[in-house]
């Protein structure tokens, strides 16, 4: 027999995790269940920021968003500023510090403690976690969905997919099966491209400066003429590159 729930919510990482908070710190009484494919929750949260969870930012505006159109981000950065988010993630006992850059971070400088406060509230509030549930397909029929998964299935009368794309790897859970589900069920798609990660780069000096974090202007050329830059901790790798402003312009590499 299916599970029934006012709210399923498919991915147990950040965005899953605070969307069932948040439903929950507006009404204690819609039952909510997580659906999360790996064996636990949050898993890809404790590996940012270097283990020390970059959670926000002073400086949040439009333009630091990776889009080809930046205007869909409008709404949400415009309404849900880092305001908004010291104040929801206080409420849970996560209390902001910040660099000298304007980066935030857990006071404890530890991604393990945010995951464990987003835990606790999720038990706080009675949110079902199912772990190692993956989900297979849903449909939608009248006013209710039903989601099959490997782990039975789940009827409800709102469903949201909190299951980002390929961001992390299959290790982090984000293979792109949801991506795929939902082409399925006619959700129109744009080209996915490789974003905020780590850039591969010829090997014979960076592998001898691996482990090694340097502060730099780094720039991208063509034909000797830098076309985009960034500031910022630049981490050598035996593979090359990678820090935030790695990260920031490798949208751009081809």
């Amino acid at each position: 027999m299916a599970r029934k729930y006012d709210v399923v919510i498919i991915g147990g990482g950040a965005a899953g995790m605070c969307a069932a908070i948040n439903i929950k710190l507006r009404d204690r009484s819609i039952s909510v269940a997580i659906l999360e494919q790996l064996s636990r929750v949050g898993k890809k949260l404790i590996t940012t920021g270097n283990g020390r969870c970059n959670i926000s930012n002073l400086h949040i505006n439009l333009e630091r968003y990776h889009s080809e159109d930046i205007r869909f981000a409008e709404y949400a950065l415009t309404n849900y500023d880092n305001h908004y988010a010291a104040d929801f993630f206080s409420e849970i006992g996560v209390v902001f510090t910040y660099d000298e850059t304007g980066r935030a971070y857990p006071y404890s400088l530890q991604a393990s403690s945010v995951v464990d406060c987003l835990r606790f509230a999720l038990d706080d509030f009675g949110v079902d976690t199912f772990v190692d549930t993956a989900v297979l397909s849903y449909s939608k029929k009248e006013n209710f969905f039903n989601v099959k998964t490997n782990n039975g299935d789940f009827v409800c009368e709102s469903l949201v997919v909190a299951s980002g794309l390929y961001s992390g790897g299959q290790k982090l859970g984000s293979n792109g099966s949801m991506l795929k589900i939902l082409k399925n069920n006619g959700y129109k798609t744009v080209k996915t491209t490789p974003a905020i990660v780590q850039l591969k780069t010829e090997t014979d000096v960076v592998k001898s400066l691996k482990g090694m974090k340097v502060d730099a202007d780094v720039n991208l050329s063509i034909n000797g003429t830098a076309f985009r830059g960034d500031f910022g901790e630049v981490l050598f790798c035996d593979y090359g590159l990678s820090g935030p402003p790695i990260m920031q312009l490798s949208r751009e590499v081809e």
